[in-house]
């Protein structure tokens, strides 16, 4: 997995030292944490990013403070703010156009809340088209997405080819039936003729987290640049 944090890398190596020190199978030791031995192998192989959650699961699982599966360094363990992964759709001719992008938040907020309270929509500035996120629809928005920073999000329509059984069918049970979309943001608006003037407004639906990373003080100001 690309651009891992120390932490994951630390946390990767901590729990596999942990299940080799105890003697345990894969298997034995998903079955002593209460997780799939699939998904523990992908925590060790660094396939997967581990969160909060999982990480009380594993203290308690070997009688271990969180800390120590963060870093040796209690510099390196402290967790700041989460980096979230929000899944937003646009509903356009009963084609969900399904965009992904990333936004930083406080610790304390994800953890209340396990959502966060904000809007996201596509306004054009100074000729170009691009997202805003904002906190509620009184605020001023506190994150600009451009599509030339595209590594940072992605877009996918929905494949008219496959078809849905259900009418009433959820976002998730069709995620599969989408697939990448290359083209920008204002050629995706064009494509089902819409167009939205300076100052304008078109609201995406943010209806999950895909992925939520934890961040330390050294990978929040790494990001800053980035995301905020």
């Amino acid at each position: 997995m690309e651009n891992c944090s120390k932490i994951e890398i630390f946390f990767s190596k901590k729990i596999k030292q942990l299940r080799v020190d105890k003697n345990l199978s894969l298997e034995k030791a998903g079955n002593l944490i209460g997780i799939p031995m699939v998904e523990l192998y992908k925590y060790e192989e660094l396939k997967l990013h581990p969160t909060l959650s999982l990480m009380d699961r594993i203290s308690k699982a070997y009688n271990i403070p969180i800390k120590s599966l963060c870093s040796e360094e209690k510099e390196d363990c402290e967790i700041v703010a989460y980096k979230l992964l929000i899944r937003s759709f646009l509903e356009i001719k009963n084609y969900p156009i399904m965009i992904l992008f990333e936004t930083i938040v406080d610790k304390q907020e994800y953890l209340n809340n396990k959502w966060v309270d904000i809007e996201a929509y596509f306004t054009r500035k100074e000729g170009e088209v691009i997202i805003e996120v904002i906190k509620n629809m009184h605020s001023l928005p506190y994150q600009t997405i451009r599509w030339d920073d595209y590594m940072k999000y992605k877009t996918a329509i929905l494949n008219p080819q496959k078809k849905i059984k259900k009418k009433k069918e959820s976002y998730e049970s069709t995620f599969g039936n989408y697939e990448p979309y290359s083209g920008k943001f204002e050629d995706i608006l064009e494509k089902y003729e819409l167009k939205v003037k300076e100052g304008e407004k078109i609201f995406l639906k943010c209806v999950g987290i895909e992925e939520a990373l934890i961040l330390t003080k050294k990978d929040l100001e790494l990001l800053k640049d980035r995301l905020l």
